[in-house]
């Protein structure tokens, strides 16, 4: 295993997903945080991953609260 960057061709392209549901949070403050850390993150053109309740209910359409 080596240090250094990885080679170009690791790197791959995820296609978008179209989301099934809009995830919303019970804390309208920590609805504005989110939606201003995502919408930074997309316009640097960096990957990023979502995970957890939130992505599931984009991708599945099943909306659940969280804890």
């Amino acid at each position: 295993m080596t240090n250094g960057p990885l080679p170009e061709n690791v790197l791959v392209s995820l296609p978008k997903i179209d989301a099934k549901a809009a995830p919303t949070l019970k804390n309208a403050e920590a609805e504005v945080f989110y939606t201003e850390a995502i919408r930074e993150l997309t316009a640097t053109d960096i990957p990023f991953l979502v995970a957890g309740t939130y992505a599931v209910s984009a991708y599945t359409g099943v909306t659940r609260q969280t804890k």
